[in-house]
């Protein structure tokens, strides 16, 4: 249990450091920042304790403590999602553990640049190969490529983003086409819970597919149906 609450707890840790890397040096590298944490809103900074992953949002109520602003909840579900999946897949050997550190930083970086700019990083999606070792499965390649065709086929969809079809085609060709039709059923129910999509407003998908994905994986340990 300790073992296993240390991996969350690095893994919620990993996720908000990478998010936020993202955010300053990937999404705006010509904003100067102090040399400590702020907020977006007010520019008040932070304490330890409202840094804390998931516990210091929770502990605000969802909005800074000073200006009240109201703060995404893309941080804390990021690192929920990201701390449970160290925890129950906990990396037995160097080898997974690499493989999970490269999976989870590639997608916390898709996912944040799709949540606040709508597009992703290409070189990113080169993190999925770790999934080959987290996740050996058998590929039906006739299936396989068939599929990446018609994920690919769709960036030219409207209301459909050419990453997301890039995204979706990668993850197939790496694990599956069945395990991947399991991500986007995980990845459309969690993008109803996004309130832009009922007001028919443009809604990020990587972020939802990203969520699919690692509750896809939070399954594998005790064996997909596959």
């Amino acid at each position: 249990m300790l073992l296993l609450s240390c991996y969350f707890g690095f893994g919620a840790c990993w996720a908000s450091f990478v998010t936020t890397m993202t955010s300053r040096h990937l999404l705006a590298p010509q904003r100067s920042y102090p040399p400590y944490s702020i907020c977006e809103h007010c520019h008040h900074r932070l304490h330890a304790w409202q840094l804390c992953p998931i516990s210091g949002w929770l502990s605000q109520g969802g909005r800074c403590y000073w200006c009240h602003c109201r703060l995404s909840a893309l941080a804390p579900v990021t690192e929920a999602l990201t701390g449970g999946s160290w925890a129950v897949l906990a990396p037995s050997n160097f080898t997974n553990w690499l493989a999970l550190l490269l999976v989870s930083s590639g997608c916390l970086m898709m996912v944040t640049t799709d949540w606040q700019a709508q597009w992703i990083t290409p070189p990113c999606l080169v993190s999925f190969a770790g999934l080959l070792v987290l996740t050996p499965v058998l590929h039906h390649w006739l299936l396989d490529s068939f599929l990446a065709l018609l994920w690919l086929s769709l960036t030219f969809a409207p209301g459909f983003g050419r990453g997301d079809g890039e995204w979706l085609a990668i993850l197939t060709l790496v694990i599956g086409a069945r395990p991947t039709c399991a991500v986007i059923l995980w990845g459309c129910l969690l993008a109803l819970s996004d309130r832009r999509l009922w007001y028919h407003q443009p809604v990020p998908l990587i972020p939802y597919l990203t969520g699919g994905l690692w509750l896809t994986l939070l399954t594998y340990p005790a064996g997909w149906p596959w």
